[in-house]
């Protein structure tokens, strides 16, 4: 009997050791969800940042493009504003939502893509007037500027989506 009872203490101090270490796993958990979540957000308020300042490199043509893109999504969400989407959203967590209700829909744009036609907020966004430009003054302004792989297959990407062509 008293075998018993050692054995029953040591398997509850086992129990009780194990409930501690679930409890402490689940809040370092939390505590990673959180510093990730955090990184997530000072990753986009960067972006946002970066593209405010980088915005004036980008040539009206291109500006239509992004805002064309823009429109595709609006349209192909059903929605009439891109305020009315972006519900006060960082970049990212907006490119993300966009990608998730565009996912089935022939022709979507990549995350990636999303993100570059989400993140740009410069002048163009903020004030400029609205312009419009052919798909050929468009592939000239992709020429007469220097872009990086990324943003370079982005936009490509982006006028697949809006013309229905490759660039």
């Amino acid at each position: 009997m008293k075998e018993v009872s050692r054995i029953r203490t040591s398997l509850e101090e086992h129990n009780q050791r194990a409930a501690e270490d679930r409890i402490s796993i689940k809040d370092r958990m939390r505590r990673l969800d959180e510093s990730i979540e955090h990184l997530i957000r000072m990753d986009a308020e960067a972006i946002d940042f970066l593209a405010k300042v980088t915005g004036a490199r980008i040539l009206p043509p291109l500006w239509y493009l992004l805002d064309m893109g823009r429109m595709e999504i609006l349209r192909r969400l059903s929605l009439s504003s891109w305020e009315e989407l972006a519900a006060g959203q960082d970049s990212d967590r907006l490119s993300r939502d966009i990608h998730e209700r565009l996912k089935g829909v022939s022709n979507s744009p990549s995350l990636s893509t999303l993100r570059f036609l989400c993140s740009y907020r410069g002048p163009r966004m903020e004030n400029t007037a609205v312009h419009t430009a052919t798909p050929t003054e468009i592939r000239n302004a992709m020429t007469s500027i220097i872009l990086d792989s990324y943003d370079r297959s982005s936009v490509e990407e982006a006028f697949r989506f809006v013309f229905g062509v490759a660039l």
